[in-house]
């Protein structure tokens, strides 16, 4: 799950990696909606897809006789946890944006053809400058805008 213009003061969603166990990997593979997509080792599902008992948010200790439960700062699964919970309007949340269509749409060739606009002579495209390769039996020649250099190449 993805969150857009999310407030400030608004708690961010946690996320798990996928498991490294292959069995438990099929499992979240085919509960997860989106099928055609491979999972990764890197891949990770927002907390939001899992049942809250299948999460461990606390430690929980006995010292004395008394339990004493301790937050964790990194969550975790429980052992054979795996994505169960996908809301069906989960893609309609985030509408589609698309581009507005130009106000006139012209082919490519009447555009550089009528083109009669300003261009600085800075603006203007530089000449390109072709160079051709020869090669002989015993000499390589490049010519470049009229330049001619020959090299010979020793024989090998």
């Amino acid at each position: 799950s993805a969150v857009f213009n999310a407030d400030i003061h608004q708690i961010k969603p946690r996320f798990f990696y996928i498991p490294k166990d292959e069995t438990l990997r099929k499992t979240w593979e085919k509960n997860l909606p989106n099928s055609e997509m491979q999972l990764k080792t890197t891949s990770r599902v927002c907390e939001e897809h899992f049942v809250p008992e299948d999460i461990i948010k606390c430690d929980e200790t006995i010292i004395d006789g008394k339990v004493h439960s301790i937050p964790r700062q990194n969550w975790k699964l429980k052992i054979g946890a795996y994505p169960r919970i996908f809301p069906s309007s989960a893609t309609s949340v985030v509408p589609l944006v698309q581009r507005k269509p130009p106000l006139e749409r012209k082919p490519l060739s009447d555009i550089t053809s009528t083109y009669k606009g300003f261009c600085p002579s800075h603006m203007k495209p530089a000449k390109k400058k072709e160079r051709l390769a020869a090669v002989t039996k015993n000499t390589v020649q490049e010519i470049e805008v009229g330049v001619v250099e020959s090299l010979t190449v020793p024989q090998l």
